[in-house]
């Protein structure tokens, strides 16, 4: 890894990839952060918070200790100094498992809202949210863990990293099919005038959970194209470090999707501030 990292391939894209991180996701998962306790402050800590929410701010949390690994890697690269290039990686890679938890709880919170309005009312409570405390738990817990499997054989961390996504994008997948069902079957309370009406809140859900659809399905892609040539003699040693670089940007846009839809809800985007506006209420 050193030495596809100094190369002339590795180098400059470690590099730009750092750059982008600090010029995107950095300065935005900040934001998050901070409407996050602005809103803690204007509330009070006694305040029930949205699920949803919360996955965002864990999720901004872990993607701030990713930009810290892309900076040790990035100046690890830049003085050839291996021992930074390691830690930078493996700090790194704590949003390979946690990303993809974060997004599947994400779509599933919104699967219940859609099609099991009852009992997402009951998340409210405090039993539902011990629960969702410890699943949060237990994502960072998987995080920090799943350092330990990079010691593993590159074939087995690759298969491990297609599993763990394809997993996912399973469960997702179901999210979304169902959320798409209950749109096109819609009950007596959603006609209005005898003319079929669509509950907004349940279409943004369904546009999130798209929204996370495909940028899993980026990742999924590149993992499977990496865990299946990699390992094999097809490639040269330059083949295959341009496809080790690739998967950092595979893996970027998964960690967008959350923080921007966050902003989106808070009517911060400017693009999609009138609609956030109209329907801020009804989310």
């Amino acid at each position: 890894m050193h030495k596809c990292m100094t190369s002339t391939i590795g180098a400059p894209n470690i590099i730009i990839f750092s750059s982008v991180i600090f010029l995107v996701p950095l300065p935005l998962n900040v934001f998050v952060l901070y409407l996050g306790l602005q809103r803690w402050r204007r509330r009070g800590p006694g305040a029930t918070m949205r699920n949803s929410d919360l996955f965002t701010y864990h999720m901004a949390v872990m993607e701030l200790v990713s930009v810290l690994g892309t900076l040790l890697m990035c100046c690890g690269v830049h003085t050839d100094i291996p021992q930074l290039e390691m830690p930078g990686f493996q700090i790194y890679c704590v949003t390979v498992s946690g990303q993809m938890c974060f997004h599947t709880l994400t779509c599933v919170e919104r699967y219940i809202a859609v099609v099991h309005p009852i009992r997402y009312l009951d998340l409210r409570k405090t039993k539902w949210i011990r629960i969702r405390n410890r699943a949060i738990g237990c994502v960072w817990l998987l995080s920090f863990l799943w350092i330990n499997l990079m010691y593993l054989k590159s074939t087995t961390y690759a298969l491990l990293n297609v599993g763990l996504t394809g997993l996912g994008f399973t469960i997702i997948s179901f999210c979304c099919f169902s959320v798409l069902y209950v749109l096109n079957r819609p009950g007596p309370a959603d006609r209005v005038g005898g003319r079929q009406h669509i509950d907004q809140s349940k279409l943004r859900a369904l546009y999130t959970i798209e929204a996370i659809m495909g940028v899993l399905l980026l990742r999924l892609g590149g993992s499977i194209v990496a865990s299946a040539l990699y390992p094999t003699a097809l490639l040269g040693e330059a083949e295959s470090c341009v496809l080790w670089v690739l998967t950092f940007w595979f893996f970027l846009p998964s960690g967008l999707v959350l923080p921007l839809f966050f902003l989106h809800r808070e009517g911060k985007l400017l693009c999609c501030q009138r609609n956030a506006e109209s329907g801020q209420g009804s989310d």
